[in-house]
């Protein structure tokens, strides 16, 4: 059946096409399209909700809010110029698709949203202290995992240098918790949780959390002793690798497996020196802190050239790997 009032059409809703209905039914009121934005981090606050979203984006939502319910919003496209907006919507009208133009006016209200008010007044839910060798560089990881955190109150209030590491303060006790593992399973090490509680609200306790986080003092590169033996930790995190200084061989171990190690020199101190003969178990080589040439037990390994070493004390440990 044909539109009774244009004649064109198919009609698909009381006599009516689509197009006649949506003369007739106009999908949005004559009034303003209101926006309220955050002017410090540019948020719209659109059905009820702070979104981090392009201003046309934002339109196109408060749109959607207020659509006639006889209407469902496939698409659109916004056009601000101003304080006007020029509307082009693809209308789902009684399961027919229809496009609709139109002009508004667009005004938008300053108001300062609720994680930058927050922010703003030192609001903290958790606290991710990091300690150990490693704290800053685990603190710079700590504050990238927060950041990246989908929940809107992700944010970092303050970083704090303290005795002994640094503190992360965080708006979100849950990016706080996925940011203090993060950081665990990067560098291993002892990790504790504990929460306290500062508050009620409505009848509900406010808790706060603290996540404990102590790095080893050895990390990739350094020389340890482990049960008697020298080993070079080849890579941390909840395992390590650790490569047998004497025998060559690699050897992966969780961090409570290594509390008892004992650090016995730092990557930096690791120095290049070189192998002039190997044979009968020994090896001659050039120590070039002394500048003479040292007799040393010959690892399995072992060969001319140059090689990786370190002192400990009086001692030469050398090191498998290659040579800088």
């Amino acid at each position: 059946m044909k539109c009774v009032r244009c004649g064109l059409r198919e009609a698909v809703h009381e006599g009516l096409c689509e197009y006649c209905i949506l003369e007739l039914h106009p999908p949005l009121p004559p009034g303003a399209i209101r926006l309220v934005v955050c002017p410090v981090c540019g948020s719209f606050r659109v059905g009820g909700r702070w979104q981090e979203i392009p201003l046309e984006e934002a339109v196109l939502r408060e749109v959607e809010q207020l659509l006639d319910p006889r209407y469902a919003l496939l698409g659109g496209e916004v056009k601000v110029e101003d304080s006007r907006v020029r509307l082009r919507l693809t209308l789902d009208v009684y399961g027919k698709r229809a496009e609709w133009e139109g002009e508004r006016e667009l005004r938008i209200r300053k108001e300062v949203c609720d994680r930058c008010s927050r922010r703003a007044g030192g609001y903290y839910e958790a606290i991710i202290q990091l300690r150990g060798a490693h704290a800053e560089e685990a603190a710079n990881v700590a504050v990238r995992e927060v950041e990246s955190h989908p929940s809107r109150m992700a944010f970092v209030t303050k970083v704090e240098r303290v005795r002994g590491g640094v503190d992360v303060y965080v708006g979100d006790r849950a990016a706080a918790r996925r940011a203090a593992r993060v950081v665990r399973e990067a560098f291993g090490g002892e990790y504790k949780e504990s929460s306290s509680l500062y508050g009620r609200r409505d009848g509900r306790e406010l808790r706060r959390s603290t996540y404990l986080v102590r790095t080893p003092e050895f990390g990739p590169g350094d020389v340890v002793e482990l049960g008697g033996r020298r080993y070079v930790v080849e890579a941390m995190g909840r395992e390590f690798l650790l490569r047998d200084a004497w025998s060559g061989a690699l050897r992966k171990e969780r961090w409570e497996a290594l509390r008892e190690a004992r650090l016995l020199a730092k990557a930096e101190d690791v120095v290049e020196g070189e192998i002039f003969y190997v044979g009968e178990g020994v090896a001659h080589v050039y120590d070039p802190e002394s500048g003479e040439l040292r007799q040393l037990p010959a690892p399995p390994w072992a060969r001319r050239g140059k090689v990786l070493m370190v002192r400990v004390d009086d001692e030469i440990i050398l090191i498998p790997g290659e040579a800088r």
